[in-house]
């Protein structure tokens, strides 16, 4: 058994605040929301996958993926129907000519709460005649009586919506629900839906996990998704709304959550918008988009905020689908941003600054930044950069070392983009709007795009958050990757949704955003890292120890005053999460523990 880390303890000195130096906005605090299959599965209240019946079916059952079929021999057929549909592009068919074994379809993993009621909908239609359904909420073992079932006439042969409401009187997150034909017939169903009663369509507990957290901004559709998402989709009734591939993670693009939902969220919860533009579509969609957004506003009687435009995701890199030049990027920015500016007054428009764009083999790189502050000055506001870092180390201390270290590299990158604009005439008005530490998440993992919820992590988290703090004066804006489940502050397990530990560390900074940046002085420590905020409610002084071994003594200097309270967060290893840990009395001297994180509250 290997034995833990030897803890040893080295002294640090933290010197008073000097004068106030610039504000830095809640901005800097902004989030991601990439629109991939699983995190809208985890927006919408719809507790079915695939409820659109999207994608390929089962060559030997007719049935689409994420569904099953009841039984091993039914005298019946099911076939995925393409071209015929309520919401494009295809319908599942089920057909039973002969009444003696029930044809119908199952999906496994349906989370129910005991207490709350659900409303069932099924959008369908019948062939010939009438056909009576059977729908029912069951338990996984196939010996078990059903939770709940009710049965629905099909009476129609047009499209027509069906319904069924649900009392739930157990928990269980490995429900199975089952919907089949009750004797003979042919029914076509284009979509089904499991959602609590009185619904909006998005999810309460992930709407309230967001609501907490509070984030300033968040940016959708995401970044590699905007390539392609089309924003019409995500507008109008939710039942004509397409599920569609997805060509760039080769899952699916799901709209029930889309435009119209995210407006909503930024008005009720005071969100600044910041919208991804496709610029692999036209000019004429992204200004019809931006109209769209002003006029959703003013049609509710609200002054549109302001809002932020982003001209593409990634398109430097050879992974994009609308992967382009530095002369062909400026010529997107000629062509869209007009018609951008024109439709949403005021807005921020983003640019991507990249160095270089990308090339072929065997040609070169072609200058992406110094090609736009020499000839886009004016087609933009900000301009924004991608930062993710990750180095494996076998050793903790060293990986732990590897990721305050990473920080400081978003630091000098930072420092060389200001250092370009200012020497090209352009007062820099800088932004990262993705940046994540980035060890083990996949796409092909099957678990969702996910990265350890560890103390490395976390030092990475706190190293950034501080970095953007300090260089408050030309940061307009950040956006972490990301917002939900994928790397995400808020996770979801079955019908709930929960902070990540990294998601508590950030409400340690929210709350203290916006406010003054204090340049801090302590000595020198290469474990350590401080930020000092000066907000409405006093000053908050941040200190994280990235040491996987030593704990740090720290002796607050008597002009900073006593701390009238404290807040840590530790962990016992690297690979551990950081918790919340008793902080002690305010004193004088401060313990910082190994691999900790601490937060001091200090009087007005």
């Amino acid at each position: 058994m290997q034995k833990p880390p030897e803890k040893r303890a080295r002294g640090s000195r933290l010197e008073a605040a000097l004068p106030g130096g610039a504000l830095a906005s809640e901005r800097l605090l902004g989030v991601n929301l990439e629109m991939v299959s699983f995190v809208s599965e985890a927006l919408v209240a719809n507790r079915i996958r695939n409820s659109k019946f999207g994608g390929f079916a089962n060559p030997q059952t007719g049935v689409a993926e994420e569904w099953q079929p009841r039984g091993n021999n039914w005298n019946g057929t099911a076939q995925v129907v393409g071209g015929m549909f309520m919401s494009p592009p295809q319908c599942q068919t089920l057909q039973s000519y002969t009444g003696h074994v029930e044809a119908g379809i199952l999906q496994c993993g349906i989370p129910v709460q005991a207490g709350e009621i659900l409303v069932f909908k099924m959008w369908a239609r019948a062939r010939h005649r009438p056909v009576e359904m059977e729908v029912l909420l069951r338990p996984l073992s196939a010996g078990d009586p059903a939770y709940v079932s009710s049965t629905v006439l099909v009476d129609s042969t047009y499209w027509k919506c069906y319904t069924a409401r649900f009392v739930i009187e157990k928990t269980d997150d490995q429900a199975v629900l089952l919907m089949f034909l009750k004797g003979t017939g042919v029914v076509h169903i284009d979509q089904v839906s499991l959602e609590p009663e009185n619904s909006s369509g998005t999810n309460p507990e992930t709407n309230r996990a967001i609501a907490t957290l509070n984030p300033p901004l968040i940016r959708f559709p995401g970044g590699c998704m905007s390539t392609t998402h089309q924003w019409r989709h995500g507008t109008g009734p939710r039942e004509l709304r397409p599920s569609l591939p997805d060509p760039v993670f080769k899952w699916r693009t799901e709209y029930d959550y889309g435009t119209e939902e995210y407006l909503e969220q930024c008005r009720t919860l005071g969100i600044a918008p910041h919208i991804t533009v496709n610029i692999g579509d036209t000019p004429e969609e992204a200004a019809a988009w931006a109209a769209y957004c002003w006029n959703w506003f003013v049609s509710r009687g609200v002054q549109p905020p302001p809002a932020y435009f982003q001209m593409g995701n990634e398109q430097y890199g050879l992974w994009e689908i609308s992967h382009m030049t530095a002369d062909m990027y400026v010529g997107s920015l000629k062509a869209f941003v007009p018609g951008v500016r024109a439709a949403y007054p005021g807005a921020r428009i983003i640019a991507l600054a990249e160095e270089f764009s990308g090339s072929l083999p065997g040609e070169e790189q072609t200058p992406l930044r110094k090609t736009l502050l020499s000839h886009a000055k004016g087609l933009f506001d900000v301009l924004a950069i991608h930062c993710y870092k990750g180095q494996w180390f076998a050793d903790p201390e060293a990986q732990c070392q590897n990721a305050a270290e990473s920080a400081g590299k978003v630091s000098l990158a930072l420092d060389q983009l200001a250092e370009d604009c200012r020497l090209a005439g352009w007062e820099p008005r800088l932004a990262i709007t993705e940046w994540n530490y980035w060890l083990k998440a996949a796409h092909w993992d099957g678990k969702q795009f996910n990265e350890p919820d560890d103390a490395i992590h976390a030092i990475f988290f706190s190293g950034v958050v501080h970095t953007l703090l300090r260089k408050a004066d030309v940061m307009e804006l950040a956006s972490y990757y990301h917002l939900l489940v994928a790397m995400g502050l808020i996770n979801k397990t079955g019908a709930n949704a929960q902070e990540s530990a990294i998601g508590r560390i950030y409400r340690l900074y929210r709350t203290a955003l916006p406010g003054k940046v204090l340049p801090l002085q302590w000595s020198a420590d290469p474990a350590l890292d401080s930020v000092g905020i000066l907000h409405k409610e006093g000053t908050s002084v941040f200190l994280c120890n990235a040491s996987a071994s030593e704990t740090v003594s720290l002796e607050i200097s008597p002009s900073l005053g006593m701390p009238v309270s404290s807040r840590t967060f530790a962990a016992p290893d690297c690979h551990s999460p950081m918790k919340e840990i008793n902080s002690g009395e305010p004193g004088p001297l401060w313990e910082l523990p190994p691999l900790s994180l601490t937060r001091l509250d200090f009087k007005a």
